[in-house]
C-alpha cells in the first residue's frame, strides 16, 4: 500500500456521507474526518473559513498532515466549495482520490434534510433514543430542497465525469447493516487499500412513517403532486 493516501467522500447532505466517515474510521489503516468546511467547527473562523471555500488546497492538505495514518479522508458536501467544479478537478490532480455518495429517493432525502434542520438534530447513535417529537416544515423548503438537489446533480455528473470515482449508494449499500461490508469492499479496492472489517454505531435518525413526524404533510404533498417530482411521492401510499 503506497503512502499517504488521500480520498474525498463527495455528496449531498443526508445521503448516507456521515455513515460512510464512521465506517471508513473503522479502518485500523484510515483516518477519516468529517465535514472539515463546516463553518460551525471550533478551528474555523471567519476568514478561514472564506478563504477554504474559494481555495481548498492548503486547509485540506493541512488537515491531511494531522491525520494519524498513512491513509486520510474527510467529507465535502456540494455546496461546501465556491468554485466547485475547478476546485475539485484541481484537488484531484493533486492526488485526492473521490468516493461519491448518492441517494436514488431524492424526495426522501430533501425531506430527512428538512426535519433535521427543523428539530436540529442530524445524526443518531445507536444508544440514543428517536427524538420522538414532530415538526411543521413548509410546503416551500420542501419545494426548494428538491430543485437544489436537481441543480448539485447536475453540478456533481458533469465534474465526476472528468474525474475517475467510486460510487456508493444508499438505498443499495448502506441502507442495512448486512450491506456495508461489501460497499465499503469496493472502496478498499478503488483505493488500494487492504481490506478490513468496518462498523458503525450510527442508525437512522428516526424510523416512524413521515406522517408522524411531518404534521402538515398533507399540505405539502399536493404541492409535490403538481410539480414535476409526482412520481417521487409513490412511496408514500406505503410509508
Amino acid at each position: 500500500m503506497a503512502a499517504h493516501k488521500r480520498f474525498i467522500i463527495l455528496g449531498q447532505p443526508r445521503t448516507g456521507t456521515t455513515l460512510v466517515v464512521s465506517l471508513l474510521n473503522s479502518h485500523p489503516a484510515i483516518t477519516c474526518d468529517g465535514e472539515i468546511l463546516n463553518p460551525e467547527l471550533r478551528y474555523f473562523n471567519r476568514n478561514i473559513l472564506r478563504l477554504s471555500r474559494w481555495f481548498p488546497d492548503p486547509f485540506f492538505l493541512n488537515r491531511r498532515h494531522r491525520g494519524g495514518t498513512s491513509v486520510y479522508g474527510c467529507k465535502l458536501l456540494v455546496y461546501q466549495l465556491k468554485w466547485f467544479e475547478s476546485a475539485l478537478l484541481r484537488l484531484h490532480r493533486q492526488g485526492w482520490s473521490v468516493v461519491h455518495v448518492t441517494r436514488k429517493d431524492v424526495l426522501r432525502s430533501a425531506f430527512s434534510d428538512a426535519i433535521a434542520r427543523a428539530m436540529k438534530y442530524w445524526h443518531r447513535r445507536r444508544s440514543e433514543p428517536v427524538p420522538g417529537y414532530r415538526v411543521d416544515i413548509p410546503p416551500r423548503v420542501i419545494m426548494a430542497q428538491l430543485d437544489k438537489r436537481e441543480a448539485w446533480s447536475r453540478l456533481e455528473t458533469r465534474v465526476l465525469d472528468r474525474i475517475p470515482h467510486t460510487r456508493l449508494c444508499y438505498e443499495d449499500d448502506l441502507i442495512k447493516p448486512e450491506f456495508w461490508q461489501a460497499g465499503i469492499e469496493r472502496v478498499l479496492t478503488f483505493l488500494n487499500i487492504p481490506s478490513g472489517p468496518v462498523s458503525s454505531d450510527l442508525v437512522p435518525t428516526d424510523d416512524r412513517k413521515l406522517r408522524e413526524i411531518v404534521s402538515n404533510l398533507d399540505a405539502i404533498i399536493p404541492m409535490i403532486a403538481d410539480s414535476k417530482w409526482s412520481a417521487a411521492l409513490d412511496w408514500l401510499k406505503t410509508d
